[in-house]
């Protein structure tokens, strides 16, 4: 486990005093389930004041990231877990990505993201529905001896929970030509032993943590109120992903400014037909997306090659254009790009924005916390996905 900021863990500690966890949330016939951790009590300090401060600056806007507001603002954060990266021989490849679950009604209706970037010393964090069914079916399974203490991690294109013995699959990513051929069930549960051998063998039972405190409520107040000409955050409507990531990511836009109905395969064909697939394997790269909207809907899109600045941002949602990134993925990754699309953004200061992010990968949008335009990371599942450059 990398190591944490010294001055961070005291304001988070500083703010968590007197803050304890409640009794562990009976999710399952089994109050006590333990999933396998390397984090600290202060990581949960920081999910449940990210959380807070997310209640804070969304309010009733929840809707936009798939949370009803009864469930929003009532919900806490859960113990968080460390999600692990293997690699085909079950050795950690990374261990520096948590998650931890939002829990309403005893059960799991989202999940925080929490990523310490050593690099630029500071932590990145994501809120959202993801993996809410995933994990509820999970904690709710009897198949998993959750007595014996779980390791959740991924390997290749899966995300699974194993007890050393068996595993279940907890999501697949969507498969494309530009990635390795899937991982399968029967190879994971070949090195199950081995996995959780490897991980770290401190587990951590899930409970929820009420009403931490906030080190920036007094601050809330003063968030900046932008003036938009049209919806922030865009409402793009999900194109499931088939194929390309990046098609199906650009169809979704499309589809909201143009009112097209293209699904990932047809958008494929004409960009196809249309000599728009000069990227690697014969796919599109990112100049072809700008060229095909600009050519068959006179878009008058354009092409960064870096992450967009603030003002960029908040001037193309303003104009209703939203932003598709091409992004890169973590060290160890079996998927080294993929394509996300900034949807909206709320301004909490001059160095602190809150980005709505759709993935084609999910029906949700989720927000990430932004301190820099030129470090925006994006926590999903293991992934940690950096913005490399983008169109609009």
């Amino acid at each position: 486990m990398k190591k944490l900021i010294s001055l961070v863990m005291s304001i988070a500690m500083i703010f968590c005093v007197g803050t304890a966890p409640a009794f562990a949330v009976e999710m399952n016939d089994n109050p006590s389930i333990k999933i396998s951790a390397n984090c600290s009590d202060d990581i949960a300090c920081l999910a449940a004041q990210h959380l807070q401060m997310m209640k804070e600056q969304l309010g009733d806007s929840c809707t936009a990231i798939g949370f009803a507001p009864d469930v929003f603002y009532n919900m806490t954060a859960s113990t968080p877990f460390t999600v692990y990266t293997f690699d085909e021989e079950g050795r950690i490849i990374t261990d520096d990505v948590y998650m931890s679950p939002l829990v309403y009604a005893d059960k799991v209706v989202g999940t925080i993201g929490i990523y310490y970037d050593s690099e630029a010393s500071e932590y990145h964090y994501s809120l959202g529905t993801t993996y809410a069914t995933e994990l509820n079916k999970l904690f709710y399974s009897t198949d998993l001896d959750a007595d014996s203490g779980l390791v959740i991690g991924r390997l290749g294109d899966k995300l699974f929970a194993t007890d050393g013995a068996n595993a279940n699959i907890l999501f697949e990513n969507p498969i494309d030509s530009t990635q390795p051929a899937p991982i399968s069930e029967t190879q994971i549960e070949d090195i199950c032993a081995t996995i959780k051998a490897n991980a770290d063998q401190q587990y951590t039972t899930i409970t929820a943590i009420e009403n931490a405190e906030s080190a920036n409520l007094t601050a809330s107040a003063g968030y900046e109120i932008q003036p938009r000409l049209g919806p922030n955050p865009i409402p793009i409507p999900h194109v499931k992903q088939t194929g390309v990531c990046g098609i199906a990511a650009w169809a979704s836009v499309l589809n909201y400014r143009f009112d097209t109905s293209y699904t990932n395969a047809t958008l494929a064909a004409k960009m196809i037909d249309g000599g728009y697939n000069n990227g690697d394997g014969g796919n599109p790269n990112m100049t072809d997306y700008k060229n095909f909207a600009n050519g068959t809907h006179s878009a008058g899109c354009v092409y960064i090659s870096s992450p967009p600045s603030f003002s960029t941002v908040t001037s193309a949602i303003g104009a209703i254009k939203p932003i598709m990134g091409c992004w890169s993925s973590g060290t160890g990754s079996d998927k080294e790009y993929h394509a996300i699309v900034i949807t909206g953004y709320k301004k909490n200061s001059s160095t602190n924005y809150t980005y709505y992010v759709k993935n084609p990968w999910y029906d949700d949008a989720t927000t990430i916390t932004v301190t820099s335009s030129s470090n925006v990371v994006y926590v999903d599942g293991s992934y940690t996905w950096k913005l490399l450059d983008s169109v609009y």
